[in-house]
């Protein structure tokens, strides 16, 4: 994912936390994280998201956002992996897509003749 902007950043929080607009709380948030704290604007969107979708934690308008700190590095975490597993994905479909695909010809299996049942000389009658 490429980096995002603040404006962006604001529609994905207003997604993510059902919300029609940012409140000041939220918005002296961001620029506290940016500013003091050095977060990018893309790394404040996926704690929150983390938090949000992975963590199934719940948005309280009295505290904002104010949990991003709190879980910036197991978002950091979580989003590296989930980098890793794609790039192992890709790399698999492209290996799959070098190989050379095998043909089955499957022809149809004759049916068996029923078993011939014995017969039973003595039980016959000979005239």
């Amino acid at each position: 994912m490429k980096e995002i902007g603040k404006q962006e950043l604001r529609d994905i929080l207003c997604e993510v936390l059902a919300i029609p607009k940012l409140t000041p709380i939220i918005e002296s948030q961001i620029h506290r994280f940016k500013m003091e704290l050095g977060f990018t604007y893309k790394e404040i969107a996926q704690a929150l998201v983390f938090y949000i979708e992975e963590k199934n934690g719940k948005y309280e308008s009295m505290y904002g956002i104010g949990i991003v700190p709190n879980v910036m590095e197991e978002a950091r975490e979580h989003f590296k992996r989930k980098k890793i597993q794609q790039e192992i994905q890709l790399k698999s479909i492209e290996k799959a897509s070098k190989q050379t695909d095998i043909i089955l010809n499957i022809t149809k299996v004759k049916e068996r003749k029923k078993a011939i049942v014995p017969i039973d000389m003595e039980k016959l009658d000979v005239e």
